[in-house]
C-alpha cells in the first residue's frame, strides 16, 4: 500500500458564537479529480475526496461560522468549496477566490521564506538578531532571572524559542485589525524588554518573534518583505491574491463575520506573524508547491523540512 502527499486547508470566518481569527488571546467542486492511471493506487488514498463534503458540513455547522471555504490536495487532485456566506448579510456564497485572512498561516510562509534566504546565503539561522537591529537599537540579553545564556537568533525567533511573549501591546481603540504594533513600535519596545527565558531553553508562543523575524529578513537583503515574498514566492507560483497590500478588488472578495472586523487595509505591521490575506485556490497553489507535485513550478527546498529542534530538549511555556 503506497503513501501520497495528502493536505489540507480550511479556513472559517466567525459568527456570533465563534471568536474569529484573534491575535489577543463558487459553492461547487473548482476542480475535478484527474483519471486515475491505477485504480489500485487510487484506492489507497481513500474515499473519493467529493466525500470530504460530509465531513466539512459538519465542522461548518459545528462551528456556527458566517462562512467557509475548504481545500484538499491529495496527489494532484483538487477539491475546493465554500459553505455559508461571504459575510454577515450577504447571500454570495464563499467560493475558491473569496480573500481570506491568513491569520497564524501567515507565519508558515515567513518560515518558508527564510529557508529560501538561508539557501541564498543571505542569512543564516545562527546569525544574532542584534546583526539587523536598526541603528541604535538593542536586542534585549537579560532574562527575568539573569543574563541570558547566549543572544537572540533567527532560529530562534523561527521556533518561538527566543524568550518573547506572544504580544508586546493591545493596539488603540479603532485600529485596524493586523495593523498595530508597527516596526518603529516594537523596536522601541524591545531594548527595553527582559526576555521570559535563555533563548533557545523554552517555547513560548510569540506573535511579535515573527515579525522581528521579517524585519530581519528585510534587513538582510535591503527589500521590503512583501517584495521579498512577492519576488520569492508569490510571483513564481502565481499567488496573485496573497498580498499585504490587498486592491480595492481583492478588498472586495474579502470575507467577514459577525465578530471579525471587516477591514481591508495594508497590514505590513503584522507582516510575519499575522497579516496576509489569500484565497482557498491561492493555498492550493502552496499546497502543491509543498507538496512537490509535477507541474509546480518551483519546488520548497529542503531546509523547510528539517528538523531544528528536539522538543525533549525544550521547556514548555
Amino acid at each position: 500500500m503506497s503513501r501520497r502527499p495528502f493536505a489540507l486547508f480550511c479556513i472559517a470566518v466567525a459568527a456570533v458564537s465563534a471568536g474569529g481569527c484573534r491575535r489577543h488571546q463558487t459553492p461547487a467542486p473548482a476542480a475535478s479529480a484527474k483519471p486515475a492511471k491505477h485504480v489500485e493506487d487510487k484506492a489507497s488514498l481513500g474515499p473519493p475526496l467529493e466525500t470530504a463534503e460530509v465531513a466539512a458540513q459538519k465542522i461548518f455547522e459545528r462551528t456556527a461560522s458566517t462562512g467557509m471555504v475548504v481545500a484538499i490536495v491529495r496527489d494532484g487532485d483538487v477539491w475546493v468549496k465554500g459553505y455559508g456566506r461571504t459575510g454577515p448579510g450577504s447571500n454570495d456564497t464563499p467560493d475558491g477566490d473569496s480573500l481570506i485572512r491568513l491569520c497564524s498561516l501567515t507565519k508558515i510562509l515567513a518560515t518558508d521564506l527564510l529557508a529560501k534566504l538561508v539557501e541564498e546565503k543571505k542569512v543564516a539561522l545562527d546569525d544574532p538578531l542584534q546583526k539587523y537591529a536598526p541603528a541604535n537599537a538593542t536586542v534585549p540579553t537579560m532574562t527575568a532571572h539573569g543574563p541570558a545564556l547566549r543572544p537572540m537568533t533567527l532560529e530562534d525567533l523561527a521556533t518561538h524559542t527566543a524568550g518573547l511573549p506572544r504580544e508586546i501591546a493591545y493596539p488603540p481603540q479603532g485600529m485596524a485589525h493586523f495593523t498595530f504594533p508597527d516596526h518603529d513600535f516594537r523596536w522601541q519596545w524591545l531594548p527595553q524588554a527582559r526576555l521570559k527565558t535563555s533563548p533557545g531553553y523554552a517555547a513560548h508562543y510569540s506573535n511579535i518573534g515573527f515579525d522581528l523575524l521579517s524585519d530581519a529578513m528585510s534587513a538582510a537583503t535591503g527589500e521590503s518583505y512583501a517584495k521579498l515574498f512577492q519576488e520569492r514566492t508569490a510571483g513564481p507560483l502565481g499567488m496573485d491574491d496573497t498580498t499585504l497590500m490587498p486592491t480595492e478588488e481583492q478588498c472586495s472578495r474579502l470575507m467577514g463575520g459577525a465578530r471579525e472586523p471587516q477591514e481591508c487595509v495594508d497590514t505590513q505591521a503584522a507582516q510575519g506573524s499575522g497579516g496576509m490575506y489569500s484565497t482557498a485556490n491561492d493555498m492550493v497553489k502552496f499546497l502543491k508547491y509543498l507538496l512537490k507535485l509535477p507541474g509546480v513550478p518551483q519546488h520548497q527546498n529542503g531546509l523547510s523540512t528539517e528538523m531544528y529542534l528536539d522538543p525533549a530538549n525544550l521547556k514548555w511555556m
